[in-house]
Protein backbone atom coordinates (compact mmCIF):
# COMPACT_ATOMS: atom_id res chain seq x y z
CA UNK A 1 0.00 0.00 0.00
CA UNK A 2 2.84 2.26 0.25
CA UNK A 3 3.66 2.07 -2.62
CA UNK A 4 0.30 2.01 -4.25
CA UNK A 5 -1.39 5.08 -5.95
CA UNK A 6 -2.42 8.12 -4.49
CA UNK A 7 -6.05 8.15 -3.06
CA UNK A 8 -6.74 3.98 -3.96
CA UNK A 9 -7.56 1.52 -1.04
CA UNK A 10 -7.96 -1.94 -1.39
CA UNK A 11 -11.25 -3.26 0.27
CA UNK A 12 -11.20 -7.14 1.52
CA UNK A 13 -13.69 -9.35 2.44
CA UNK A 14 -12.50 -12.68 4.06
CA UNK A 15 -15.23 -15.70 4.92
CA UNK A 16 -16.28 -16.19 8.27
CA UNK A 17 -14.33 -19.30 8.69
CA UNK A 18 -10.89 -20.48 10.61
CA UNK A 19 -7.97 -19.21 8.55
CA UNK A 20 -6.46 -23.00 7.69
CA UNK A 21 -9.91 -23.39 5.66
CA UNK A 22 -9.25 -20.32 3.72
CA UNK A 23 -8.42 -21.61 0.18
CA UNK A 24 -6.63 -18.68 -0.63
CA UNK A 25 -7.07 -14.90 -2.05
CA UNK A 26 -7.88 -13.54 -5.40
CA UNK A 27 -8.80 -10.46 -7.19
CA UNK A 28 -12.56 -9.75 -7.16
CA UNK A 29 -14.73 -7.35 -8.27
CA UNK A 30 -17.35 -5.18 -6.20
CA UNK A 31 -20.56 -7.58 -6.56
CA UNK A 32 -23.97 -5.16 -7.17
CA UNK A 33 -25.48 -6.39 -4.25
CA UNK A 34 -24.57 -7.47 -0.32
CA UNK A 35 -24.82 -11.05 1.18
CA UNK A 36 -27.42 -8.68 3.61
CA UNK A 37 -30.07 -6.07 3.54
CA UNK A 38 -30.98 -4.14 6.55
CA UNK A 39 -34.76 -4.13 7.05
CA UNK A 40 -36.96 -2.27 9.60
CA UNK A 41 -38.59 -4.49 12.27
CA UNK A 42 -39.49 -1.54 14.68
CA UNK A 43 -40.54 1.78 14.66
CA UNK A 44 -41.67 3.89 17.69
CA UNK A 45 -41.57 7.76 18.37
CA UNK A 46 -38.06 8.82 18.45
CA UNK A 47 -36.41 5.52 17.12
CA UNK A 48 -36.22 2.80 14.04
CA UNK A 49 -35.28 -0.51 14.81
CA UNK A 50 -33.02 -2.51 12.31
CA UNK A 51 -32.16 -6.13 11.92
CA UNK A 52 -29.86 -7.36 8.90
CA UNK A 53 -31.45 -10.20 6.58
CA UNK A 54 -29.59 -12.84 4.65
CA UNK A 55 -30.54 -12.35 0.69
CA UNK A 56 -30.18 -15.06 -1.66
CA UNK A 57 -28.98 -13.36 -4.36
CA UNK A 58 -26.81 -15.32 -6.52
CA UNK A 59 -23.48 -13.18 -7.51
CA UNK A 60 -21.58 -12.81 -10.38
CA UNK A 61 -18.71 -15.36 -10.17
CA UNK A 62 -16.28 -12.84 -10.19
CA UNK A 63 -17.52 -10.58 -7.34
CA UNK A 64 -16.53 -10.17 -3.72
CA UNK A 65 -19.37 -11.99 -2.50
CA UNK A 66 -19.35 -14.99 -4.99
CA UNK A 67 -15.63 -14.86 -4.26
CA UNK A 68 -15.95 -15.08 -0.28
CA UNK A 69 -18.99 -17.46 -0.56
CA UNK A 70 -16.99 -20.07 -2.63
CA UNK A 71 -14.52 -19.46 0.49
CA UNK A 72 -11.57 -17.61 -0.87
CA UNK A 73 -11.07 -14.14 0.31
CA UNK A 74 -11.59 -11.32 -1.63
CA UNK A 75 -9.65 -8.30 -2.63
CA UNK A 76 -10.89 -5.45 -4.92
CA UNK A 77 -8.68 -2.04 -5.53
CA UNK A 78 -11.11 0.56 -5.11
CA UNK A 79 -9.81 4.49 -6.72
CA UNK A 80 -11.80 7.15 -5.83
CA UNK A 81 -13.93 9.30 -5.12
CA UNK A 82 -16.59 9.96 -7.98
CA UNK A 83 -18.99 12.36 -8.94
CA UNK A 84 -22.24 11.43 -10.40
CA UNK A 85 -23.91 14.81 -12.87
CA UNK A 86 -27.23 14.43 -14.03
CA UNK A 87 -29.34 15.76 -16.58
CA UNK A 88 -30.33 18.53 -14.25
CA UNK A 89 -28.66 20.37 -11.64
CA UNK A 90 -24.68 21.43 -12.38
CA UNK A 91 -21.88 22.55 -9.61
CA UNK A 92 -22.91 26.13 -8.12
CA UNK A 93 -27.02 25.99 -9.20
CA UNK A 94 -29.10 25.99 -6.40
CA UNK A 95 -30.57 23.14 -5.72
CA UNK A 96 -34.39 22.22 -6.78
CA UNK A 97 -36.92 20.01 -5.83
CA UNK A 98 -37.77 18.88 -9.31
CA UNK A 99 -33.79 18.21 -9.61
CA UNK A 100 -34.12 14.67 -8.45
CA UNK A 101 -30.80 12.75 -7.45
CA UNK A 102 -27.95 12.04 -9.40
CA UNK A 103 -26.69 8.40 -9.72
CA UNK A 104 -24.63 6.30 -11.53
CA UNK A 105 -27.43 3.31 -11.58
CA UNK A 106 -29.38 5.86 -13.38
CA UNK A 107 -27.06 6.35 -16.27
CA UNK A 108 -25.79 9.64 -14.99
CA UNK A 109 -22.15 10.84 -15.44
CA UNK A 110 -19.90 9.04 -13.06
CA UNK A 111 -16.64 11.72 -13.35
CA UNK A 112 -13.33 12.07 -11.26
CA UNK A 113 -13.80 14.60 -8.45
CA UNK A 114 -11.29 18.15 -8.62
CA UNK A 115 -9.99 16.88 -5.75
CA UNK A 116 -9.15 13.77 -7.63
CA UNK A 117 -7.21 15.50 -10.39
CA UNK A 118 -5.43 18.09 -8.39
CA UNK A 119 -1.67 17.34 -6.95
Amino acid sequence: MVDGPERGLLNLNVPAARRSNIRGIRWAGLGDMGSVRSAIVKIETDWLQFDFEATDHRADEDTDLATVRVGYAAITSIHGPAEVWGPQGAAGEEFADGHGIHGASAGHELRPSRSYLKD
